[in-house]
């Protein structure tokens, strides 16, 4: 029988073609609860408060309430100062996307939560704004990056399959939020 040869591959691109072996083999879903015994922050700037949030929100797999309230105020309705608690995988899913780009630049919140007159409010102005927008629910957020182009961030978001995915490249933001299944526009 002859000898198998294999070609000679450095440990790091082993691990790295594991890792896309078992995101392939699994879904990113298992691949996100398998992670979910770690550690993980935010680093997020909002672009109209101008306020910054940079903590700790879970940790061995269990959220830390302060940070939840922290970041239920961070991403308040700016129009009208209203909180709402925002769905906590939300939070799980920003971090999934800014985690590739490195996380020494923040996540740009273009919108958080948005109470219903709010979004009633900018229906007027915009019909794109959806009537029963998830901003509403705590279960949508608007996000930029400096430095990543917009294209780029958007594909990220569309390859974590978790939910809908906007692109708006004229208000230099996109679109992430939680729905059953992922659509993309």
């Amino acid at each position: 029988m002859a000898d198998l040869i294999l070609p000679s591959v450095s440990r790091r691109t082993f691990l790295k073609g594991s890792a896309l072996s078992l995101g392939l083999t699994f879904g990113v879903p298992t691949l996100l609860r398998a992670k979910a015994a770690q550690e993980k922050k935010l680093y997020l700037y909002n672009m109209h408060t101008g306020e910054w949030f940079k903590k700790t929100f879970k940790e061995g797999g269990a959220y830390n309430p302060d940070a939840l309230k922290e970041l239920s105020y961070f991403m308040r309705d700016r129009r009208t100062d209203e909180t709402h608690p925002m769905e906590q995988s939300l939070y799980d899913l920003l971090e999934c996307l800014h985690r590739p780009f490195g996380t020494y630049r923040p996540l740009e919140l273009v919108c958080g939560y948005r109470s219903p007159h709010t979004n009633k409010s900018l229906r007027k102005k915009n019909k794109g704004v959806a009537e029963k927008s998830l901003h509403m629910s705590g279960r949508a957020v608007d996000v930029r990056l400096q430095g990543v182009p917009l294209k780029k961030l958007r594909d990220a978001a569309k390859i974590l399959r978790a939910g809908g995915v906007g692109y708006y490249p004229k208000s230099n933001f996109i679109h992430i939020d939680l729905r059953r299944n992922p659509t993309f526009w």
